[in-house]
């Protein structure tokens, strides 16, 4: 029912998101749309697969989790998932409280992720009274998806001139590397990746160090597996070999895939 909608989607929310959200009074529809997701039946196929393969190979050793684990993992999934949605349908809409930063980013990543470029637009257009910088970052992730290297890199260049926040300065890098990849400036990229590299390290003792990495960890790994990569096509098999090694402790497939094939 739509009560237990609305009771299910509070309890989700952070305070600001549900301060947000019911200023924005999203229609009953719009509310449907939000909450999909949660009426398929992934979650049971997901177990029954596990059981299955747990049953067949009681000891084998590449079942990355264990049935609970599995549980957990998806819930939180599924629950990131929402909130992505969510963020995606107010982003649209625009938001004046420049404290929910994050929650346009996560909208206006969604609308990239699924392709939706024109509500990527819609996103910016409606929001353009958030920092310059902060609107900067997404005008380059913009131009990225459009395959304008050398327009997002102008745009990563003006958002680092300025005090980011460490989860936008290192994503923001990442796409910098990549950007300089795609150009074939391949020391700028490795230069570029090092850079996040160092930063990430430097704030290994922050206090906030946990929600750097809940943030950070993906851009991290993949800098760290782009390096590698990098150093595999320049036939450099000994360093390439290190930085595989550190983007498999963060679970990267690619990077154990490419360093099983250096052994």
């Amino acid at each position: 029912s739509v009560i237990k909608l609305l009771i299910y989607l509070y309890e989700t929310l952070e305070d600001l998101e549900k301060e947000v959200f019911f200023a924005n009074k999203l229609s009953i529809s719009e509310i449907e749309k939000v909450f999909a997701l949660s009426k398929n039946n992934a979650h049971n196929q997901i177990i029954e697969e596990l059981e299955i393969s747990i049953k067949a190979n009681p000891k084998e050793e590449d079942l990355a989790f264990s049935l609970s684990e599995a549980e957990e993992s998806f819930k939180k999934e599924n629950k990131m998932a929402l909130h992505k949605k969510l963020a995606f349908a107010l982003a649209q809409k625009g938001i004046k409280n420049t404290r929910l930063l994050r929650l346009i980013i996560k909208g206006f990543k969604y609308a990239l992720e699924t392709n939706q470029i024109t509500a990527a637009s819609t996103i910016l257009a409606n929001n353009k009274h958030f920092n310059k910088p902060h609107i900067n970052y997404m005008e380059g992730l913009l131009a990225f998806e459009k395959e304008k290297d050398v327009m997002a890199m102008s745009y990563f260049n003006k958002a680092l001139e300025f005090e980011l926040p460490v989860f936008l300065e290192i994503d923001a890098l990442l796409h910098l590397g990549y950007c300089y990849e795609n150009i074939e400036s391949i020391v700028k990229a490795k230069d570029t990746y090092r850079q996040l590299i160092k930063l990430y390290k430097a704030r290994e003792q922050d206090s906030i160090f946990e929600f750097i990495k809940e943030n950070c960890n993906p851009s991290y790994s993949e800098a760290l597996f782009s390096l590698g990569r990098i150093f595999v096509e320049e036939n450099r098999t000994d360093i390439a070999k290190k930085y595989l090694q550190e983007a498999v402790n963060f679970k990267h497939q690619e990077a154990k895939e490419l360093l099983q094939t250096l052994k």
